[in-house]
């Protein structure tokens, strides 16, 4: 019974609506929503838009060659935020390029993970979609993806995730859970963007950068790491300036 009164509240138009912004109207987006601490994605961005900007309390927005980039909006409310107010514009494809922790010794600093699903161990995703905890890519941009890593010769895996919105409650029995559910790295934003996206019938994927290694007794952080920085330069900057990379 619970379930079927979230359902049915869950498929009721909101009350509060978002308001599309004049001038960010694209069918693209990108979201961003970290940077290492020598700050080269924002660099990218200032340099590469020819569309301009503009600033927002906990993120900028740039459009770029018919893409808007959603830069610094960190995680799932904010993400979903953002979604809602560009779907509204007229958006129907997005795509996350995400910075992860690694739970599987395999995922090493800088390399990179094309996810397969996203579990939810945040609160927004409930909002959407109350059913279910685990969220999925769009099978056809997906499979664009892919196909757009192999032709750049972007070394990549594939995984899933699970997304938090505590990253400083991420303990040993929570760690241990997550590994033993087959989650190969936590986030703080996929399986809302997941969700939100399949909620209103847009395409959504996400590529993401292990930028950190967990484990039940050791965090190795790898932010300012030259493999980190590496790893910008050859996963992201692709996405910033290729017009195929839709």
């Amino acid at each position: 019974m619970r379930y079927l009164f979230y359902n049915t509240i869950m498929k009721e138009r909101s009350v509060v609506l978002p308001r599309p912004l004049k001038g960010f109207r694209e069918k693209k987006a990108l979201f961003v929503p970290y940077d290492p601490p020598s700050f080269p994605i924002r660099s990218m961005l200032q340099r590469e838009s020819r569309g301009g900007h503009r600033e927002f309390p906990g993120c900028i927005l740039y459009r770029m060659d018919g893409t808007v980039v959603v830069y610094g909006a960190i995680g799932a409310p904010h993400t979903a935020l953002w979604m809602e107010t560009l779907i509204a514009g007229g958006t129907e494809s997005f795509l996350l390029l995400g910075f992860c922790g690694s739970l599987n010794p395999e995922l090493t600093i800088g390399r990179a993970v094309l996810l397969t699903s996203a579990f939810s161990d945040e609160g927004t995703s409930p909002h959407y979609d109350p059913s279910s905890n685990l969220f999925f890519p769009s099978p056809d941009f997906q499979e664009e993806m892919t196909a757009f890593l192999e032709e750049k010769q972007i070394p990549f895996l594939s995984g899933g995730a699970v997304s938090t919105d505590a990253p400083y409650r991420e303990t040993e029995a929570w760690i241990r859970d997550w590994k033993s559910r087959k989650a190969d790295v936590v986030d703080m934003e996929a399986s809302a963007f997941f969700c939100v996206a399949n909620y209103h019938d847009c395409r959504a994927a996400s590529i993401q950068i292990v930028s950190d290694e967990v484990s039940e007794s050791v965090w190795t952080k790898g932010f300012g790491s030259p493999l980190l920085a590496e790893a910008v330069q050859t996963v992201v900057y692709p996405f910033l300036t290729d017009d195929k990379a839709e």
